[in-house]
């Protein structure tokens, strides 16, 4: 979890959330199916709080960071960041998707990780911080915009490829 919120960090360095976000709209696919999986992250974890259920919380904070961001996302991402070129509208694309599911995904930790919470927070731009203190902030709440059962039956079906294409792989 520390890790993947450290890279999302360091690769928020020259993005400005006030200029530099992308519209919804305009996002790429692969922006598109991981703030699918971000809104599923929320509904899920808003339910473990209301349950009093932590470890449901833990797990899919965890698979979220380790599966959908660092081996599925971030994997595939880091031409975009490391590559094209400081404007690029891919690269603002990718920025606009990891600034959201940064500022989430410190939210969603601040109950039970108080600390880590408030020196994501802390590290934030003052300008795009909604409260002083990330306990004083609004708990996220899924988008409905983010919801799309075509584009996850789709990335379903491709990621079952890139697995069975990875194993050959590895193989090989």
């Amino acid at each position: 979890l520390r890790n993947t919120l450290r890279y999302q960090l360091s690769n928020l360095y020259d993005f400005d959330p006030a200029a530099n976000r992308v519209q919804f709209k305009k996002l790429p696919e692969l922006d598109r199916w991981a703030l699918m999986r971000l809104h599923n992250l929320i509904t899920k974890v808003r339910r473990g709080y209301e349950e009093f259920d932590f470890r449901q919380i833990s797990h899919e904070l965890d698979y979220f960071c380790a599966v959908d961001m660092s081996a599925i996302y971030l994997d595939v991402l880091k031409d975009r960041l490391y590559t094209f070129r400081k404007d690029s509208p891919l690269r603002r694309g990718s920025q606009t998707v990891l600034f959201d599911v940064l500022v989430a995904l410190t939210k969603l930790i601040a109950p039970i990780l108080s600390v880590t919470a408030d020196e994501i927070w802390d590290s934030l731009p003052e300008s795009q911080r909604e409260a002083t203190s990330v306990h004083l902030a609004q708990f996220p709440k899924a988008d409905p915009r983010y919801r799309d059962e075509k584009l996850a039956d789709r990335w379903e079906r491709l990621l079952k490829v890139r697995s069975a294409v990875q194993a050959e792989l590895e193989i090989k």
